[in-house]
């Protein structure tokens, strides 16, 4: 398709906040590397171990007395290699085309959407109060009742962020609990309700890697020939400080092996699972995101 015929939605152009100044930027850059280079990751994960050893990691086997896990190392050399090769921009797809998202990397730019996730559901009806007295004054207020999330839900989230002007993105904000519900089906179950609601682009996280060709394949049959997929990933592999957990460290090799945009998630607690200075926090969630 050519580049210059494709219709991306408008992202808001913002003046970016620089709360570090350039020199404390290089600090937190040079601190990162050096945490990767000296300190490294603890890695439960077989194929993360090779895969970071075939790229020129320093891999060595650690027994921890409960499970078979690698030491890994980042050299300096390695990581500038692998910023290198970092793409740019990155497009996002839709089902409608006109709701396909450009990231870029040299334009400060914001699109907006959901996030988080709510196993219960809070389902509003508007009822009629009449005062304790004579009756004569009447109100007319929202109620809200619990119930657990479910497929119905997650299509009324993702109908209504359809229909919001200033919301370009969906991501799955309703963890469905039907009875019918399963491991197995989930996935596909998340991923269909959400792109049969929602006409822009979807994120979501996986919970089995096993249900990622199913899914894969009907986001293929929902783009149709549109180049870009409608739906991308949310994977968290590393479990603070500085730890790879294997199933996540999985599917983030097995998507990127499909090419589909995938955002790494990192979230140390200062004082908890990270330094309690805010330095501290940032240089160790830069060292995590970089090593996932």
């Amino acid at each position: 398709m050519d580049e210059q015929k494709n219709q991306y939605r408008k992202a808001l152009p913002v003046q970016p906040v620089e709360r570090f100044t350039p020199t404390q930027i290089k600090s937190i850059d040079e601190a990162s590397t050096k945490l990767l280079a000296e300190t490294g990751i603890s890695c439960a994960g077989a194929k993360a171990a090779v895969v970071y050893h075939s790229a020129g990691c320093r891999v060595s086997e650690m027994e921890d007395g409960k499970q078979k896990m690698w030491k890994i190392h980042f050299p300096e050399k390695l990581l500038k290699k692998a910023l290198g090769s970092v793409p740019a921009r990155v497009v996002l797809g839709a089902r409608d085309p006109r709701n396909t998202l450009l990231l870029q990397a040299d334009v400060p730019a914001v699109y907006f959407g959901t996030g988080s996730e709510a196993n219960i559901y809070l389902r509003s009806r508007i009822e009629k109060f009449v005062s304790a007295g004579a009756g004569r004054n009447t109100l007319h207020y929202p109620v809200c009742e619990e119930e657990p999330g479910s497929m119905a839900a997650l299509a009324d989230a993702a109908c209504l962020i359809d229909h919001l002007e200033h919301a370009d993105f969906f991501i799955r904000n309703v963890n469905i609990q039907d009875p019918e519900i399963n491991q197995a089906n989930k996935d596909v179950n998340v991923f269909f309700t959400s792109l049969c609601n929602t006409a822009k682009h979807v994120q979501g996280g996986l919970t089995e890697l096993e249900a990622l060709p199913a899914v894969i394949s009907l986001a293929k049959i929902i783009a149709g020939e549109q180049p870009h997929l409608p739906l991308s990933f949310i994977v968290c592999p590393i479990r603070s400080p500085l730890f790879m957990v294997s199933d996540s460290s999985e599917k983030v090799i097995a998507i990127a092996r499909e090419q589909i945009p995938m955002v790494i998630s990192s979230s140390p607690q200062g004082g908890v699972t990270a330094p309690i200075q805010e330095e501290g926090i940032v240089i160790q969630i830069n060292a995590e995101i970089l090593a996932g």
